[in-house]
């Protein structure tokens, strides 16, 4: 190896550890336009920058997202949600559930539930048992067995007993 070639590898390495450096403090740069985009592929990406910073003018559109088409978005939606923590989101989430959205949005907000567990969650979570859309109850059933309260073990087995093969593999999972 040329000297040449080993400052260049230097430099290469030391380059790529200042890009890693300026990007950790790099601002957010999504606006709701880019969360609203016709693109999948834009909106996914604008959600995933969302992950870990929190934008609290940006959090209704991002709930709304929870019931996008598309599945990969949703899923992005949750994450977050969740990795903004239970002070930025907990409440939002509450809220939306109370607004009765639609069974897709509802299953990803109780999914959010599931992963922020929160004593105060179980008054949100109990009406959605009896919901119409199986896997509805099973996202309730999941966000229920999050909260770890001996209150819910019977609920939870005669959901095993009863439900759907959707809930069985919910309370499993």
């Amino acid at each position: 190896m040329s000297g040449l070639d080993r400052w260049l590898e230097v430099a290469q390495s030391k380059w790529r550890a200042i890009r890693v450096h300026v990007a950790r403090f790099s601002p957010v740069l999504v606006d709701a336009s880019q969360l609203a985009s016709e693109d999948v592929v834009a909106r996914w990406r604008a959600v995933r920058a969302l992950a870990g910073r929190a934008r609290p003018p940006l959090l209704p559109r991002l709930i709304e997202l929870t019931g996008d088409a598309d599945a990969m978005v949703r899923a992005a939606a949750e994450d977050a949600l969740v990795s903004w923590g239970p002070a930025a989101a907990l409440e939002p989430v509450r809220q939306a559930l109370a607004q009765t959205p639609p069974p897709r949005q509802t299953a990803a907000l109780l999914a959010v539930l599931a992963r922020l567990p929160d004593p105060a969650n179980r008054a949100i979570i109990l009406p959605w048992l009896d919901h119409e859309d199986e896997g509805v109850r099973a996202a309730a059933l999941m966000a229920l067995a999050a909260l770890c309260d001996d209150e819910d073990l019977l609920t939870l087995q005669r959901a095993l007993k009863e439900g759907h093969r959707e809930i069985q593999r919910a309370i499993f999972a």
